[in-house]
């Protein structure tokens, strides 16, 4: 047909010779590369998603994520497309299975477009070699973080923003970078703030531009933030409605404070038990942060430093004053840390114990939810529903007689 004779009227040689698959490139064994890959993906390479870290929503392995994370890592590495397709045709390299099983030239296609992407990525958001790289990248987000005001917006207060915007800095250093996994509970825990408002503020700053979502999360696994560092022209000022009974000193952006000991301080008081709702409140955490036992502050500079107006944080002060946080200092005009204990207060106050309670109720929901998808993972949930006059009928005596 066509021409083309079948296989029973060819000779044997050619038959031998039609049967026969063509012959795969001659991989070498040794190349020369920039630098060798990180530990992680020589074993992601060499013997495949042992870690179960590239898993679709069935349990197999994702081998089209698989190749890519192993492209990136080798871009950043400096290794050329050749150097990579190399690699991936290893038949020792289980990594790359998907790309073994293609013909020559299908293969080298899809490594050139998967070596591309790859190259983009790492040429929008390039890789830190280590630690201090990444601490360093945080440093102007710190920076930015405490001059800049939120004002308020999208039902949601100025502090809870900045609480929230405060949670995910600190999960950024926690995690080494300003792409950083975490989920909506655990900034809520960091934060200091329920759920709801966390759900809230977190997409007013997604509408601000100040954070973006690089991965939503799915089943267990939290969503991927990235931090956005925004230029000068575009910081957000006070809104009319939050000028109003401000002072001509407070600015919306003011000198840089970037003390590792107040960042320190900021991290750590908003989630103690002390500042949360109906306790003394996110403002008398942003003070208490600021003030110090040998560098006194007058209210008006610290509602330059916190963003609030100046009766506010006299206020703030009259009440950090009757529990020992804040003392006057001896020109009664400044004041300085008090050598009371947080802890020792929010017991006294009757708000210790908020933070562990939040904890606790977001442990128990993760547990039901992974229950739940276990459950979902077997099959699909069957509801039956029955009628009410047939459903848990208790039989009477004419059923038992059989009449």
């Amino acid at each position: 047909m066509f021409g083309i004779k079948p296989l029973s009227n060819m000779p044997p040689e050619l038959v031998e010779l039609f049967r026969k698959k063509p012959p795969r490139p001659v991989v070498p064994e040794s190349f020369t590369v920039a630098r060798a890959l990180s530990p992680r993906m020589q074993r992601l390479l060499r013997s495949g998603d042992v870690d179960h870290a590239y898993r679709k929503r069935d349990g197999s392995v994702d081998q089209s994520r698989m190749i890519a994370a192993v492209l990136l890592e080798m871009v950043n590495a400096g290794w050329t497309v050749e150097a990579a397709y190399a690699a991936l045709m290893n038949p020792r390299n289980p990594a790359g299975h998907k790309v073994q099983e293609r013909t020559n030239k299908s293969a080298r296609q899809y490594v050139r477009l998967a070596y591309r992407r790859a190259l983009h990525r790492a040429r929008t958001d390039p890789a830190f070699r280590d630690r201090n790289d990444a601490l360093a990248v945080l440093a102007p987000l710190r920076d930015q973080a405490l001059t800049m005001t939120l004002p308020r917006g999208g039902g949601v207060a100025r502090r809870a923003l900045e609480a929230s915007y405060f949670a995910m800095l600190t999960l950024a250093e926690k995690k080494g970078g300003p792409v950083f996994p975490a989920s909506y509970r655990e900034i809520a825990e960091t934060a200091g703030l329920g759920l709801r408002s966390t759900y809230k503020a977190v997409r007013e700053l997604i509408r601000r531009e100040l954070v973006k979502v690089r991965r939503k999360g799915r089943g267990t696994k939290g969503s991927t933030w990235r931090l956005v560092l925004r230029k000068e022209d575009q910081l957000t000022t006070l809104s009319p409605r939050d000028t109003d009974g401000l002072d001509d000193s407070v600015v919306p952006r003011g000198t840089i404070y970037n003390d590792r000991t107040i960042w320190g301080n900021i991290s750590r008081f908003h989630n103690h038990d002390l500042f949360r709702y109906r306790a003394f409140g996110k403002t008398a955490g942003m003070i208490t942060a600021h003030l110090s036992i040998d560098c006194p502050l007058t209210p008006r500079e610290l509602a330059q430093r916190c963003h609030c107006t100046t009766a506010t944080a006299k206020r703030v002060l009259k009440r950090l004053a009757e529990n020992g946080i804040a003392v006057q200092a001896l020109t009664k005009k400044e004041w300085l840390r008090g050598s009371a204990s947080l802890d020792e207060v929010a017991v006294t106050t009757g708000a210790a114990g908020r933070g562990e309670k939040q904890k606790r109720q977001h442990q128990v929901e993760r547990d039901q939810y992974a229950r739940l998808l276990r459950h979902w993972r077997r099959g699909p949930l069957k509801m039956v529903r029955k009628r009410s006059n047939e459903c848990h009928r208790e039989p009477t005596k004419e059923t038992r007689k059989g009449g």
